[in-house]
């Protein structure tokens, strides 16, 4: 967070919804936990810890206020412009079936009329209510910086770096299965680092796909 201020960025939006029982999220085959078990963690208690983090950081001077979605954007909103959209979000999907409702017939470049856009304003708003406490925006603490300043911050945060197998959650973890890169044990767990680091640092060969 503390970067995402230096580089310009107002505000850090955070989507509380842990996996369910039996669903992987990065690691093929990751251990059980001993104390929880398979039982799922709820999300009222990933939102507390969210929140103690989001607390901690404002202590520090990271974080100006936090708070559900509902507080902090859509009940000031007045135009569906500013309604946050992030790929693979929850909302996208709904604001397109919104607008195919509003106009069956929808054009590209086509500008909404005023009435329109405000009806659809108030469906989001509505669409909100429903799943606030899943969402959670803070403001954050930019500093101001001139245009200059800022760019040069960005290119010392480093030069961005494509590697396929690791732009994408689920490319990763599909690919950790395909190759029985497990997690279970800790001699799985070393051979799949091992082969995860081969295929990282330079072509790994045949062995990689074993």
């Amino acid at each position: 967070l503390k970067q995402a201020c230096r580089l310009g960025y107002e505000h850090a939006h955070i989507w509380i919804e842990p996996p369910k029982s039996g669903d992987e999220y990065i690691f093929h085959k990751r251990p059980v936990d001993e104390r929880h078990g398979t039982r799922p963690m709820s999300g009222s208690k990933l939102r507390a810890w969210y929140e103690q983090m989001l607390s901690r950081a404002q202590a520090l001077g990271i974080v100006k206020e936090f708070g559900d979605i509902q507080e902090e954007i859509v009940e000031h909103l007045t135009s569906i412009r500013d309604f946050p959209m992030f790929e693979g979000d929850f909302f996208p999907e709904r604001m397109l079936g919104d607008l195919i409702d509003t106009d069956p017939a929808p054009s590209a470049g086509v500008a909404l009329r005023r009435e329109d856009s405000n009806l659809l304003v108030e469906q989001m708003k509505k669409q909100v209510r429903g799943v606030r406490r899943r969402f959670l925006v803070a403001a954050l603490n930019t500093a101001p910086a001139d245009a200059e300043s800022r760019a040069n911050l960005q290119n010392s945060a480093g030069t961005e770096r494509a590697q396929p197998l690791l732009d994408s959650r689920t490319t990763f973890l599909r690919s950790c299965q395909d190759r029985h890169w497990q997690f279970d044990e800790l001699r799985r767990a070393q051979y799949s680092t091992m082969m995860l680091l081969a295929h990282l640092g330079g072509c790994p060969g045949k062995a990689a796909h074993i």
